[in-house]
């Protein structure tokens, strides 16, 4: 029978490998979120610059100045997208990883079970010696009992 020292270090050995990818992770999304609002910061300068100057500026100089604003808009997209993909990598993981401890747990329980059973079946026979069993059985089928009216039953 196994030990249950193997489950435990496999579980120490996934725990350490899924901390770094985590971190990783999580750092990478905050590096994005940071992108993100460095943006947004852009889109508000380009916008409080086209208002103010609206009156000003001519037809093609207002279309182009939008252009920027909406190609900015697009690359906040593209990295809210980029967060998304990693928070849902990031949740593959985590799942992946608690898939695999249930099923350890799972197979640890069942370990446990049967080692019980094999325990409880063991305790019964423990230090009881089979020539004390035949002696035991014969003299059960040979002796008489007495009823309460005295008389012996064989």
């Amino acid at each position: 029978m196994a030990s249950s020292q193997p489950y435990l270090e496999h579980f120490l050995d996934n725990l350490e490998n899924l901390s770094p990818e985590l971190t990783r992770n999580f750092k990478l999304i905050y590096e994005i979120d940071l992108r993100v609002q460095n943006t947004l910061k852009e889109i508000e300068k380009l916008k409080k610059e086209l208002i103010g100057n609206f009156k000003s500026y001519d037809q093609q100089t207002k279309a182009d100045k939008m252009k920027i604003i909406d190609k900015r808009y697009e690359k906040v997209k593209h990295f809210a997208d980029e967060k998304v993909q990693l928070a849902n990598q990031t949740y593959e993981l985590v799942d992946k990883h608690i898939r695999r401890l249930d099923t350890d747990l799972a197979k640890f329980e069942a370990e446990l079970k049967e080692r019980s059973s094999h325990r409880r079946s063991g305790d019964l026979f423990e230090g009881f010696d089979s020539t004390d069993a035949s002696i035991s059985a014969h003299n059960v089928s040979t002796t008489s009992t007495t009823s309460l009216d005295g008389k012996r039953k064989m």
